[in-house]
């Protein structure tokens, strides 16, 4: 099986909520909804708030699509080949379909929420990686209506947890404790909300036990308003996601449009609507470094174009891309910069709030949605960037941009981070787009810089080094006038061959001498 959360005793410090934000608390160590969920998902919904009467278990998905009630652990021969994927599928469906109640008035989902497929590496397989045997079944066969689920007071039942489909990688035969070198190659799954009903939450789990182990290749996952995806310790390569995170209707806290924990994504699309989660692993004796996004991108998408009749969640901290990274396990060292890399070559594209901490990134472009649907339009407050350092180690390594392009709609706060070589640029918004009043003076409607490049506990230097800096002007928007951000560098904030300019209506930015004119155009505070 794949490795369970289990509690580190390393100190880290996840990206500050709005409400904390909004509220002037200071940042505090806190439990992402990844993470969250890693813990809660699988241990609470198990133990902590399980209806009367349930017995707190796992429905268990083994060779021959045999199945095991209780702890998984126990299962010695698991899924071998496709065939028995697909008749586990089945299980599935009727295990989440049954209406068959007890006498506590409970289906056998209700006993056991979570669904578990136990993957084993075939007895046969000489292949490295192995694989399952056969071959995969075609695109619509591994699908799952939410349709199927019977009517249920789920909430009184539940509370907020949801039901879980977890697909688990397999360990070695002659060593149940190390990790298989194993390749899912080739799966197509499906998951449809029906959006006419307020439902049962669902979320759909991939865990490994390491990137470099257990892999995800030419997978194809579509969990359209239903089953959040969530991935854990694997390798997604050569892949395709769509996600929609679940309707205005939902109330889970889990329902996260994707969820990634020590994911090493390559090569892959990811096409999103909701907020996505990419956090540090929280495993004892696994990585605890960030998920690595190499040559992919992270694209969001108008949900109406995949699932028409969808309404967008209303709450405050929706629509956020937050990613948080580490150093490599060890005594903080010189050589993290250059040889670690959570993402190159890649591209996320967020909705509203981005909050990036300790990442390095190489040619990374992070660009804001512009789309005239988006609802970060109608918020009272802006959209915020926020790029940081998420470790509280005594020597603490900030996130690390080279060559890189951050784009923003409104504020961006740029704090103990080394900056070089990079364009931060604001983007205008649609010419149709309203822009509320509440954002005109907003304490995040500015962008500021606070790297105190030769702290002393920098583990590195954090300068603003050899970037173009084009900062919001003044604008006109439903008939006023919207004054130019603030820009301020402050606290020892070295910002040696960077330019400072002001972007026109347009967006455009120009390095010729004449811009310097412009300059007084925007507030520009050194302190």
């Amino acid at each position: 099986m794949g490795a369970q959360a289990v509690a580190t005793s390393r100190h880290r410090i996840a990206a500050p909520p709005r409400s904390a934000l909004r509220d002037g608390a200071p940042l505090a160590t806190t439990m992402t909804p990844c993470r969250r969920t890693a813990w809660l998902g699988l241990v609470a919904a198990a133990a902590l708030a399980a209806p009367v009467g349930a017995q707190n278990d796992f429905a268990c998905c083994a060779a021959s699509a045999t199945m095991t009630y209780g702890n998984c652990f126990s299962v010695v021969d698991g899924i071998e080949s496709w065939a028995d994927f697909t008749k586990c599928w089945q299980r599935a469906k009727e295990h989440f379909s049954n209406t068959t109640r007890d006498q506590n008035n409970l289906t056998i989902a209700d006993r056991y929420q979570i669904f578990s497929f136990v993957l084993s590496v075939p007895k046969s397989s000489s292949s490295s990686p192995a694989r399952l045997s056969g071959d995969p079944p075609p695109k619509g066969v591994l699908s799952l209506d939410e349709a199927v689920m019977p009517p249920d007071d789920y909430m009184r039942l539940h509370g907020n947890l949801p039901f879980i489909i977890t697909i688990d990688f397999p360990t070695e035969r002659a060593n149940a404790s190390a990790c298989a070198n194993f390749v899912l190659d080739g799966l197509d799954m499906e998951f449809v909300s029906g959006l006419a009903r307020v439902q049962s939450p669902m979320q759909v789990r991939f865990s490994g036990c390491g990137a470099s182990r257990s892999k995800l290749h030419n997978f194809h996952l579509r969990s359209l308003g239903w089953a959040s995806p969530q991935f854990s310790f694997v390798q997604i390569e050569k892949s395709e996601i769509v996600s929609v995170e679940p309707s205005a209707e939902r109330t889970s806290s889990y329902a996260e449009a994707l969820c990634m924990m020590e994911v090493l994504v390559e090569h892959s699309t990811v096409k999103y609507f909701g907020s996505i989660d990419l956090d540090i692993g929280g495993t004892v004796g696994l990585p605890q470094n960030g998920v690595r996004i190499v040559e992919s991108s992270l694209l969001a998408l108008d949900p109406a174009t995949v699932l028409p009749g969808y309404r967008p969640a209303a709450q405050v901290d929706a629509y956020e891309v937050t990613f948080v990274g580490s150093f490599p396990d060890g005594p903080p060292n010189e050589t993290w910069p250059t040889t670690f890399v959570q993402m190159e070559n890649a591209l996320i594209e967020y909705i509203g709030d981005l909050q990036v901490g300790t990442v390095h990134a190489i040619n990374g472009t992070f660009r804001p949605w512009l789309h005239a649907s988006s609802p970060t339009w109608a918020r009272d407050d802006p959209p915020l960037v926020s790029v940081y350092r998420a470790d509280g180690d005594k020597r603490g390594f900030g996130s690390k941009f080279s060559q890189c392009v951050l784009e923003y709609a409104w504020g961006a706060d740029i704090k103990l981070s080394a900056i070089s070589d990079s364009l931060i640029k604001w983007v205008p918004p649609p010419a149709d787009v309203s822009i509320p009043a509440s954002w005109d003076n907003h304490s995040w409607a500015a962008l500021t810089f606070d790297l105190r490049t030769q702290d002393p506990s920098n583990a590195f230097p954090q300068p603003l080094f050899g970037c173009l800096i084009c900062s919001r002007p003044t604008l006109r928007n439903t008939g006023r006038t919207i004054p130019a951000e603030n820009v301020t560098v402050s606290n020892g904030t070295d910002a040696p061959f960077t330019r400072f300019r002001t972007a026109d209506e347009k967006g455009t930015c120009t390095l010729a001498a004449e811009a310097d004119a412009v300059m007084s155009a925007t507030r520009f505070v050194f302190v």
